[in-house]
């Protein structure tokens, strides 16, 4: 019964086609062509859109892939950096601040010139680590031996740091001394051994 209907139609399609003159055949024959060649560009504009939004998806997770191996030599160094840091805070931490400035400043020549080294407040937690300040004072000592203390205590690898500096000048010229007084910071791990 389907076939006959599609004979029918295809019969009843037929005798219009007849019925046209040649001219209106090939301006229907043109339109079908039109609309095959409108149908098949518009399918191809269709998936040329869908195949670059998949390549700029594409080539973003390979950005972000570089990104993350970046990340993760950026992340492999820095731990080797931390355990490093870690490692030479351990080394010091025996030894206490007060003790390495008297150790320090004997070396120098100015244990009689060192009046006093004081833990200022309470220490201070940042992360693992502990941040603790001292004053250290000097009295009536020779610009070259402070010097050398102080390039010695900066560059000496204990985890100390100059924060303020207040020198005071007196004497006759060529004789001159110094009074000296330092703010410092000393940092240790947090694992509740004197800095």
């Amino acid at each position: 019964m389907a076939t006959g209907r599609l004979s029918a139609s295809m019969d009843a399609l037929g005798s219009q086609l007849d019925g046209m003159s040649p001219r209106d055949r090939r301006l229907l024959l043109g339109l079908g062509a039109g609309l095959a060649l409108g149908l098949v560009a518009g399918t191809w504009w269709l998936l040329a859109g869908v195949l670059e939004d998949r390549a700029s998806r594409v080539r973003e997770a390979k950005l972000n892939l570089e990104t993350v191996y970046e990340m993760q030599a950026e992340f492999a160094e820095a731990s080797k950096r931390l355990q490093a840091s870690e490692s030479r805070l351990r080394s010091h931490s025996a030894t206490p601040v007060t003790a390495y400035v008297e150790k320090l400043a004997a070396e120098h020549g100015l244990s009689d010139k060192l009046r006093s080294v004081n833990a200022r407040g309470n220490p201070e937690s940042v992360g693992n680590l502990e941040q603790a300040n001292y004053t250290v004072d000097f009295q009536k000592a020779p610009l070259d031996a402070l010097v050398g203390f102080l390039h010695e205590l900066e560059s000496g690898g204990y985890p100390i740091q100059v924060q303020e500096a207040n020198f005071k000048a007196s004497g006759k010229p060529g004789e001159r001394v110094l009074d000296l007084k330092l703010d410092v910071l000393a940092i240790r791990l947090a694992d509740g051994s004197e800095p």
